[in-house]
């Protein structure tokens, strides 16, 4: 949602218009950031991805929350997908953007609708 990848347009269209509050662990402080400023470190995406994040729900990285996600034995799952998936099942997401395949795949055992906008 702050630099233009093929799935762009359809993400924004996904999320646009319905009321949607996103919600993501405070881990994506760091990861947003640090992949959109490697992608293009200019100030202006600095400050689209502070806009962006500062609109969403973030939830808090706690020590019930890092149990939580140390409970989950999917075994595709690598260790921050993992606090990412206990976030949206802490805030009980009705859904979950995802576009990385072993979280989509992960999310998906756990009764969570998973959504990848791509077209």
């Amino acid at each position: 949602m702050v630099i233009d990848e093929p799935e762009s347009s359809a993400l924004e269209s996904h999320v646009s218009g319905r009321g949607v509050l996103l919600a993501t662990s405070r881990l994506a402080i760091v990861e947003v950031a640090r992949a959109c400023r490697l992608a293009n470190p200019s100030e202006e995406v600095g400050a689209d991805v502070d806009r962006l994040l500062s609109s969403c729900m973030l939830v808090a990285v706690s020590s019930q929350l890092l149990r939580a996600a140390g409970q989950l034995t999917t075994p595709a799952l690598r260790t921050l997908n993992a606090i990412h998936l206990a976030s949206a099942l802490r805030v009980e997401a009705d859904e979950m953007l995802v576009y990385d395949r072993r979280l989509l795949a992960g999310a998906g055992t756990h009764g969570l609708r998973v959504v990848s906008p791509d077209t």
